[in-house]
């Protein structure tokens, strides 16, 4: 009897040993398999590179020409209930503009100096806008740390800024516009989504000054050219300037 334990014991440590190395194994490697990125910190605005941190999302990552589900820069997908163009791809995330003016609407309510932070298209574009998309849409909208230039030289010929602004949607800057649509004006080039009619749309640059005590704001004309406007309405020149809401989203 003894014979036999002295023959088994040995064969009953090794076979517990074993159980005990896989298990250790199976542990460790539970939680290092690549996770998805959760896309919840901002997504710096890309163009105004002196603006930008070592910390910043987008500075850290480079831009992807094609993302893994096959989409490209360029190519228009559907979102909501508008067709949109991409602009840019950046860690699974687009940066998309409408394919078309979605309606028209002046920048500002009142004569007065005032920036893109206080401006009421702002306002109405991550308020009312933001909320006419199902909450699984809203979902998939990353905010957006943006710079924001004046369209001005201070005295030593350096550019000025305003505040910085944290936005779901927003509109492109100039700086954007010459980023992501350079030397193409057919891009830049839009017709309304309802009237079929060729299009300005605004920008979110604004000037340092005001001119005869109206504010003024770059927009984009008919022939792709970049223009001033005045921002404020209703009943003025502002009034008839249409929008093309931009955003970026996990694709």
């Amino acid at each position: 009897m003894q014979s036999r334990l002295t023959k088994i014991l040995p064969l009953f440590c090794v076979t517990v040993a074993l159980l005990l190395a896989i298990t250790a194994c199976g542990s460790n490697n539970g939680g290092s398999g690549t996770q998805a990125p959760t896309n919840t910190q901002p997504q710096t605005s890309q163009p105004q590179q002196e603006q930008t941190t070592p910390n910043d999302v987008a500075s850290e990552s480079q831009t992807e020409n094609r993302n893994s589900n096959d989409t490209s820069v360029g190519d228009t997908i559907t979102f909501g209930e508008y067709d949109w163009r991409i602009l840019d791809i950046q860690n699974g995330n687009a940066l998309i503009i409408s394919d078309r003016v979605l309606f028209n609407s002046y920048f500002h309510t009142s004569r007065e100096n005032l920036s893109w932070e206080e401006s009421f298209l702002r306002q109405h574009l991550n308020d009312d806008f933001y909320n006419s998309f199902s909450e699984s849409d809203r979902n998939r909208i990353v905010e957006t740390l943006l710079t924001n230039r004046l369209d001005t030289l201070n005295e030593d010929d350096e550019k000025q800024y305003d505040n910085e602004t944290l936005d779901k949607i927003f509109l492109l800057s100039d700086d954007e516009v010459n980023e992501f649509m350079s030397g193409h004006n057919d891009v830049r080039r839009v017709w309304h989504i309802e009237t079929g009619s060729l299009e300005n749309w605004w920008l979110r640059t604004v000037t340092a000054t005001m001119l005869d005590g109206r504010q003024q704001v770059l927009r984009v004309n008919g022939n792709g050219s970049t223009v001033t406007s005045n921002v404020n309405g209703p009943g003025n020149q502002g009034d008839g300037v249409g929008v093309r809401p931009a955003m970026w989203i996990r694709l």
